[in-house]
C-alpha cells in the first residue's frame, strides 16, 4: 500500500511538473469553431503553435520600474503645484504692495494739500484731525511710501515657499486704516 502511494505520488508529480507552455494545439471543429488546447484531440488534424516565449522583461522588474515612474511623476506634480502656488502668492503680495503704494501716495497728497482734514472712523462718523495729528499722519504716509513704493521688490519668505496654500488668504493689510477726506 505504501508502495502504491509512492507510485501515485511520483506519477502526479511528473504530470504536474511537465511544462505547461511546451506547445499549443489549434483545430477547428465541424461547426467552424476554433479551439486551443495543450492536449491534441483524437482523430482530428491540429496545427501546433509554439508557446509564447518568456516575456523580455521580468514582471517584478516592470512593476518596480512602473512604481518608480509613478513616484517620480507624483513628486513632479507636487513640485509643479507648489511652484504654481508660490507664483500665485507672489503675485498677490505684489498686487497688495502696489495697492498700498498708491493708497499711501494718495493719502499723503490729501494730508499735504489741505490744512483741515477729516477721517472716517470705523463706526462711520468723521473726526477732524488736529494739526499735530495731520503732521503725524504725513510722516506715517512718507514711511509707508518708503516701505511700499521705494522698498525692495516683494519676495516670498522661505516659510511661504515651503507650504502649499489650499484656501484663499486674506489680502494684505492696507497702508492706511482710515481714508482722509479734505474739508475747506
Amino acid at each position: 500500500m505504501l508502495l502504491n502511494f509512492f507510485r501515485y505520488s511520483a506519477l502526479i508529480l511528473l504530470c504536474t511538473s511537465y511544462p505547461a507552455s511546451a506547445e499549443i494545439h489549434k483545430w477547428t471543429d465541424e461547426n467552424g469553431k476554433v479551439h486551443y488546447s495543450q492536449v491534441p484531440p483524437n482523430q482530428i488534424k491540429t496545427e501546433t503553435i509554439a508557446a509564447p516565449s518568456k516575456p523580455a522583461v521580468d514582471p517584478e522588474e516592470a512593476t518596480e520600474n512602473l512604481n518608480e515612474r509613478l513616484e517620480t511623476d507624483r513628486i513632479a506634480d507636487q513640485e509643479k503645484y507648489l511652484a504654481d502656488q508660490n507664483a500665485a502668492n507672489l503675485k498677490k503680495k505684489q498686487e497688495a504692495q502696489e495697492h498700498n503704494c498708491k493708497a499711501a501716495t494718495q493719502n499723503l497728497k490729501l494730508y499735504q494739500s489741505y490744512g483741515r482734514v477729516r477721517v472716517k472712523e470705523t463706526d462711520g462718523s468723521y473726526t477732524r484731525l488736529s494739526e499735530e495729528d495731520r503732521q503725524q499722519r504725513i510722516s506715517n504716509m512718507k514711511e509707508k511710501i518708503t516701505e511700499f513704493c521705494d522698498g525692495p521688490p516683494v519676495t516670498l519668505t522661505e516659510a511661504e515657499k515651503s507650504k502649499a496654500i489650499l484656501t484663499e488668504e486674506a489680502p494684505a493689510q492696507s497702508a492706511t486704516e482710515q481714508e482722509p477726506t479734505a474739508t475747506e
